[in-house]
């Protein structure tokens, strides 16, 4: 009988190995490609007080506080347990959508200021706008850069879930594959045991003696 969780992670079993063309296991991806995504999320409260103290606008505040909570809780995929990785993966499907309607926010964003900096002929207006129209335009180059790093880190996370549900650990460097093949081999060489152990008792007779 096959679970419900080999037919979700079962496009997931025999593709990857590791990332660096095999110098990083699939343990030290998921958290590679978490810790630069959280990385970037420092960058963003960066430029946030960067604009706090510049243009005195705190307009994201809870979208940086949702986007804090959504990107630190997906790392507890890293611990071995089944209920964790399906509450990271449900929180990363969350981080993702919130990142594309930041990325629709600072689009609009800079278009605004795009069309307000074509229609402006002063020097000092020109200059707000240009900081302005800098600071959102990297923030939304940053968060299409963050979609790509939850794309991937959702992959491996899938990947590492698969080879911990094979009896493997994520440390090595070793496709889901494998494990699977050396779980069926250990399957059926007991299973082959079993049935060998049980025709032997089936052959088993004593002798008695005639009275």
């Amino acid at each position: 009988m096959v679970s419900i969780k080999d037919k979700l992670l079962s496009s997931h079993r025999s593709n990857v190995y590791s990332s660096f063309g095999g110098h990083l296991n699939v343990f030290y991806s998921v958290l590679l490609f978490n810790f630069l995504d959280v990385c970037i999320l420092c960058y963003f409260w960066f430029l946030f007080a960067n604009a706090i103290k510049q243009f005195d606008c705190n307009a994201f505040l809870v979208d940086m506080i949702v986007n804090s909570v959504l990107t630190v809780t997906p790392l507890t995929t890293l611990i071995k347990s089944d209920l964790l990785f399906y509450i990271a993966f449900v929180i990363n499907f969350f981080k993702f959508w919130h990142i594309c309607h930041i990325v629709g926010k600072f689009s609009g964003l800079v278009a605004f200021h795009s069309l307000r900096l074509s229609r402006t002929n002063q020097s000092a207006l020109n200059r707000y706008y240009i900081q302005r129209l800098g600071i959102y335009f990297n923030a939304m180059l940053f968060c299409l850069g963050r979609l790509v790093l939850i794309i991937v880190s959702v992959w491996y996370s899938l990947v590492l879930q698969k080879i911990r549900f094979v009896g493997g650990t994520g440390f090595e460097k070793k496709p889901a594959s494998v494990f699977e093949e050396e779980a069926l081999e250990e399957y059926l060489r007991d299973k082959d045991h079993t049935h060998t152990k049980d025709l032997d008792n089936a052959h088993e007779f004593t002798l008695e003696p005639i009275p």
